[in-house]
């Protein structure tokens, strides 16, 4: 699921009825994840235009840093995993919910566009996730990924300390499993699928969810923001590709 949050919400209203004829402006949190399509799907074919909101896209490699930036006032919003956006709600941080644009907020597992990958030399077998026991599994700490992770070990009878888990960022994971600096990396789409093919791993399971959080208190822009997701999620389904 995913989140837009609206921050500096007095000063937008201040401005009094003048802003109201200007286009709004929204600098929305994202990663470089295939459930995030839909921003820029709605950013680059003016859906967030035609609807009055001046849209740009501050790009981040994971929800931990999404939320930190938003935190500190870099972006409004924020297109984000759901386990950084609850790790933020158990800390105090001062987020709303307002929008869900990927999964079923119903079902009781995490799964959506996640993947583990093993390189070669790990001797992990496809779908043998008990193999992992004792292996060096790099990923975002506190993401989605790492919810992930420790839900698949838990269907083997595996916890955390079972395995050596080690802090590696999106971009860096396919290296770090090639230079056999980790066995297995965890991760989401399209990463999941860059590692495989730099790689040749077996790739256990997949899947995940993807939330939307928000600070601000503007009920007519968070229902604009919320409907110009939607449209741009239509637009894009197309166009985003699954393993």
């Amino acid at each position: 699921m995913k989140t837009l949050i609206l921050a500096a919400m007095a000063a937008v209203l201040s401005a009094g009825s003048a802003v109201a004829q200007d286009m709004l402006p929204l600098k929305i949190g994202a990663a470089g994840a295939v459930d995030h399509a839909p921003i820029f799907v709605g950013v680059e074919q003016g859906i967030f235009a035609d609807h009055g909101l001046d849209a740009e896209v501050v790009m981040y490699q994971s929800g931990v840093d999404m939320l930190n930036g938003l935190l500190n006032g870099a972006q409004d919003v924020n297109a984000m995993g759901s386990v950084p956006y609850l790790t933020g709600l158990a800390r105090g941080f001062p987020l709303v919910l307002i929008a869900h644009l990927h999964g079923d907020p119903n079902r009781d597992e995490y799964t959506d566009n996640q993947s583990i990958v093993a390189s070669a030399d790990s001797g992990i077998a496809k779908g043998d996730i008990a193999a992992l026991e004792g292996k060096r599994i790099g990923l975002p700490r506190g993401t989605g990924a790492e919810g992930f992770l420790l839900g698949v070990l838990g269907s083997a009878g595996l916890e955390e300390s079972d395995v050596q888990l080690i802090n590696v960022p999106p971009a860096e994971l396919v290296t770090a499993l090639n230079q056999n600096d980790v066995d297995a990396v965890a991760i989401w789409q399209p990463w999941g699928a860059t590692a495989a093919k730099a790689s040749l791993p077996k790739r256990p399971r997949s899947s995940r969810s993807s939330w939307l959080p928000s600070r601000n208190r503007r009920p007519g822009c968070v229902r604009t923001v919320t409907r110009r997701q939607r449209s741009a999620c239509a637009g894009s389904r197309a166009s985003i590709w699954t393993p």
